[in-house]
């Protein structure tokens, strides 16, 4: 089979490693900058060398058999403002030290529009709340770090009610500010 069976014991830690070892195998032995999350493999070079890097990336892959994307959606050239995990990364700033990491802007909208539409009603029931919960904890995963913990914990409290629970409680609305 030529399918990774997801439902196997162990397969996805199978596959992470054999993602940890491409990845070793382009930084170490091909001087390469990336990183690698399960079949994603983001990668940075400085400008003059961008070409050089994904052409080697590309080749390194082709010689060990595996089949990369050429979708244009997938085989982005290098640019300083790119998409990467669901965030948005802007190289704009390096020359100051600084670099700008944020949310895809439609996540951010979906968060914002689910949060208003809750307040606005004061009504939240435990599906909707589940769904908060998994994007705000790829938000807290991102970039909000354990600032987000507390509300985080109040709104799986309240995807995890039983029945159609959903009056906005005081700790729901403190949840939701």
């Amino acid at each position: 089979s030529l399918t990774l069976l997801f439902g196997e014991t162990a397969a996805v830690l199978g596959f992470n490693r054999v993602s940890r070892a491409l990845r070793h195998v382009c930084i170490h032995f091909f001087g390469l900058i990336l990183m690698s999350y399960v079949d994603d493999f983001p990668q940075c070079e400085v400008s003059c060398l961008w070409q050089s890097a994904i052409d080697t990336l590309k080749e390194v892959f082709r010689i060990l058999g595996w089949t990369l994307s050429t979708a244009p959606a997938k085989d982005l050239p290098f640019s300083p403002v790119f998409g990467m995990l669901g965030a948005v990364v802007d190289l704009r700033l390096t020359p100051e030290c600084r670099m700008v990491v944020a949310n895809r802007l439609s996540r951010t909208i979906a968060v914002v529009t689910t949060i208003k539409r809750a307040q606005k009603a004061n009504r939240f029931c435990p599906p909707e709340a589940a769904s908060l919960a998994g994007r705000m904890q790829h938000l807290q995963a991102q970039h909000m770090g354990a600032c987000a913990g507390v509300a985080l914990h109040a709104i799986r409290g309240r995807a995890q009610e039983a029945g159609l629970v959903s009056t906005v409680t005081v700790e729901i609305a403190d949840a939701l500010d």
